[in-house]
């Protein structure tokens, strides 16, 4: 009967899984309707807190649906900076660029049209963040009433480490069921 009890807590001990972190997001849709004849410069920034901790994986990914307006034409260009994530840590005192889109293009013409950016990803160092702020940024041209449309998210996530106490489970586990398996022979 003890013996039955230690091999039961060992496989219990083996089966329990480390707790996983969740991803913080921020998910976004924004509209803008150009209402000048020339070209004009937009950025978006949204930031929230996240649970301080070591981070090391990051992700973007969008879309953009292009109408253009009476000229028949409108035009979204990604600058340099576009669709980016940053991390912030220690009260805004550590900066780091996570991931970005980079530049790009998307062309309206007669009828609306929907680009995708890919998904993009980023591995990095673990490293400490108490905050993200993601940036999007681009021009839109084509004249009065040109419009574009975003959609996407923007991904943080933490360093997936398993915690000490499950390690000690696991390790007693592992312990029993050799112990057990010593006595049975």
């Amino acid at each position: 009967m003890r013996t039955k009890f230690r091999l039961v807590l060992a496989l219990l001990a083996c089966l329990t899984l480390p707790a996983t972190a969740r991803a913080s997001v921020i998910t976004f849709g924004l509209n803008v309707t150009n209402i000048a004849s020339t070209p004009l410069s937009y950025h978006f920034t949204f930031g929230q807190p996240v649970p301080p901790g070591l981070y090391n994986y990051a992700s973007v990914e969008g879309s953009v649906l292009v109408t253009p307006g009476p000229s028949g034409v409108a035009t979204v260009d990604l600058g340099t900076e576009s669709f980016y994530l940053t991390g912030q840590g220690g009260a805004g005192v550590v900066r780091f660029d996570l991931v970005g889109t980079g530049t790009g293009q998307c062309v309206a013409v007669g009828s609306p049209t929907l680009c995708n950016f890919a998904l993009v990803t980023s591995t990095f160092a673990p490293t400490f963040y108490d905050s993200m702020l993601a940036v999007v940024a681009f021009q839109l041209s084509g004249g009065e009433l040109s419009n574009a449309s975003f959609e996407g998210s923007f991904t943080l996530d933490a360093v997936r480490a398993p915690e000490p106490s499950t390690l000690l489970l696991l390790a007693t586990g592992l312990a029993g069921a050799v112990r057990a398996r010593r006595r049975r022979a």
